[in-house]
């Protein structure tokens, strides 16, 4: 039960016990009028009667205010109950909306977002990527971001630092065919970005093994995607260019839980990756 539920709760308690107290008084007051109406219904024209007579009246009004109070209580209760009930749903809708966001960014804004979450990552970097590859003829068909564009260089020196930062697990995934993970490194690697990457991830891991992680692992997702924190997702929307034959990525989903409870059957995806290489190659290789 939240602080103002119980709060409500223990409001509508005490009207009860306020209206059981009004009402015990109430009869207290009948019971004392029962004994004086008697005597004075026999001599009501009696002077020395006058003051009972004013005593009964200022019961009766007594009895009258204890009633309108109770009525209005009872009415304020009511009220109340309804108006806490809108005021918990409105926190509701504010608490949601506020807590989980969404947009569609331009690739040419993506940048200076996803460097702006890996800087602020507080426990966890996921990255998992589809190798592009037309594994008919074994190239890469992928559009990768020409130098130049805005904020690329400040995320990939982004991931530099998140993977050096030893308060934080980076893992970087890549599916490919599960008979293709014999050939995809070297085809990785013809993106220099991608191999400094891996290098890194592979020198720090001789400190830090349990802070790094990276995979060449069988697909089973067509989805390539960034989990930051388990509460940020940046999602590939890839579309195929016909014109230069490759894939391009001109837009991504971006994802905002601040729970962090959207995403946990995504991160049961992640654990599924099983390696399909036993070794991996030094960064001398």
């Amino acid at each position: 039960m939240s602080k103002t539920e119980k709060k409500s709760f223990e409001s509508a308690i005490a009207f009860e016990r306020g209206n059981l107290v009004l009402a015990i008084i109430s009869l207290l007051i009948g019971g004392y009028l029962g004994q004086l109406i008697p005597p004075l219904v026999k001599k009501p024209l009696d002077p020395s009667y006058w003051p009972l007579w004013l005593l009964v009246a200022s019961c009766v009004l007594l009895i009258l205010g204890i009633g309108s109070f109770i009525i209005m209580a009872s009415r304020f209760k009511h009220e109340s109950k309804g108006t806490i009930s809108k005021t918990l749903q409105l926190f509701d809708l504010v608490e949601e909306t506020v807590s989980r966001q969404a947009a569609l960014i331009p690739r040419n804004v993506i940048y200076k977002e996803m460097a702006k979450a890996f800087n602020e990552a507080e426990s966890s970097i996921s990255v998992v990527t589809v190798l592009a590859v037309n594994w008919e003829d074994e190239k890469r068909n992928w559009e990768p971001a020409i130098s130049g564009t805005p904020y690329r260089d400040e995320f990939y020196d982004a991931i530099k630092n998140a993977i050096n930062r030893e308060d934080i697990m980076y893992e970087r995934i890549w599916q490919v065919p599960s008979d293709k993970g014999n050939a995809a490194l070297p085809l990785l690697f013809t993106d220099s970005v991608h191999r400094e990457e891996y290098d890194l991830i592979q020198e720090f891991r001789k400190t830090n093994p349990h802070l790094a992680r990276f995979m060449i692992a069988s697909t089973i997702t067509t989805a390539s995607f960034i989990l930051v924190d388990d509460k940020k997702l940046f999602f590939n929307i890839d579309i195929y260019n016909d014109d230069t034959k490759k894939m391009e990525s001109p837009y991504m989903l971006f994802i905002k839980d601040a729970k962090g409870e959207v995403f946990k059957p995504l991160k049961g995806v992640i654990a599924r990756f099983k390696p399909l290489r036993t070794s991996i190659p030094t960064a001398d290789e």
